[in-house]
């Protein structure tokens, strides 16, 4: 600004110097605003923007929720998380091998080959796993295994949701799994189980799933290993499993 004589003195800027709305986004250097030039806000919030694109601050969720987008125009929220959480996870292993039974007709408990939960919650689902592997001496043998379920110590009852439908043919079997015929007396056999799906235990106390198989056919069953003891290449041992997996709702 033109002036005669003497320039004035300096005098300090003041804010009542700056007219509202005069500074720019193009008249501010780039990376010129930092944290502490930020107005203070709550620990915890987020900041998003509006559908008229100011921002605003997302209130404090919950401790243990997450943020969860809820898509383009709407603004995120705390929320908590959804089904699918895994609870908890038990396994028992048998290795043992000198278990058999020539029992036919009914079905037998394989000994030590269960498994113990105590659900989370009544709506929770426990998925159970197993694998029986089992041999004969009668070449023509053949079998089938299931899981039965006993809640809280109440006794093993019927699980129906664990094997097949035999809806017209009542006098075969309901099973879970079975095993075919071998072309030798000698070979074992691997009854491979079922996942099986537990949505109706309804319950907080402690829940037992036991592996049981049903000899069909004669012969003598042996756990974990085929009829004959000789050590020979031809042969082999092997283990069973039961396992069970609480998914929580």
């Amino acid at each position: 600004m033109a002036y005669i004589g003497k320039s004035p003195p300096a005098t300090a800027l003041t804010a009542s110097d700056i007219s509202d709305g005069i500074i720019s986004e193009a008249k501010m250097a780039d990376d010129a605003i930092s944290l502490t030039e930020l107005k203070a806000g709550t620990d915890g919030e987020v900041i998003s923007w509006d559908a008229s694109g100011n921002p605003v601050a997302i209130a404090v969720g919950t401790s243990g929720h997450f943020l969860k987008s809820q898509g383009a125009g709407s603004q995120p929220v705390f929320a908590a998380a959804g089904g699918g959480k895994l609870g908890q996870f038990v396994h028992t292993v048998l290795t043992a091998n000198d278990q058999s039974s020539s029992t036919t007709d009914s079905w037998i408990d394989v000994t030590n080959l269960s498994v113990a939960i105590t659900p989370s919650a009544t709506n929770s689902v426990i998925i159970v796993d197993y694998q029986l592997a089992t041999g004969n001496g009668d070449k023509s043998y053949w079998g089938w295994s299931k899981v039965s379920r006993d809640i809280n110590s109440a006794g093993y009852g019927d699980w129906n949701y664990n094997v097949g439908d035999n809806t017209g043919a009542t006098s075969t079997k309901e099973v879970s799994g079975g095993a075919r015929n071998e072309p030798y007396s000698d070979h074992m056999l691997s009854v491979t189980g079922a996942r099986l799906k537990d949505s109706t235990h309804n319950t907080t106390s402690q829940i037992t799933y036991k592996v049981q198989f049903w000899n069909s056919n004669g012969g003598t069953v042996k756990i974990n290993r085929s009829s004959s003891t000789a050590n020979a290449d031809t042969l082999g041992r092997s283990i069973s499993w039961i396992s069970a997996l609480e998914i929580l709702a």
